[in-house]
């Protein structure tokens, strides 16, 4: 997807339906760590979404949709496959700050 670093996905209809959201770390079975975020509906036997982003990684936008879809009714994850370590975590070498997080280029 292409889009500027400061947007977000369009507001869906408010619904009510956003349970909450949160930070992961998901630990593989190698041990490696990959960063993702969970939201979660408030509707019953929802389906779940996993979005898998782009090569800028677990970007403000994503989380955003993550939440919007959550919004509407499905569970969602959104994870940053590509790297493997937390966005959160700063790597050695040179950090580039999406929003007010700093990440590690992928």
């Amino acid at each position: 997807m292409c889009f500027e670093p400061s947007a977000r996905p369009p507001e869906p209809p408010r619904t009510g339906l956003l349970d909450r959201s949160e930070h992961l770390t998901l630990t593989a079975p190698d041990g490696n760590a990959l960063a993702a975020t969970v939201a979660l509906t408030t509707r019953e036997r929802a389906p779940g979404v996993v979005i898998l982003p782009d090569i800028r990684g677990l970007h403000p936008y994503y989380e955003a949709l993550a939440q919007a879809l959550a919004g509407a009714g499905a569970h969602a994850l959104a994870t940053r496959i590509r790297c493997r370590y937390p966005s959160w975590t700063i790597a050695s070498g040179t950090s580039v700050v999406w929003s007010n997080r700093s990440t590690s280029p992928t």
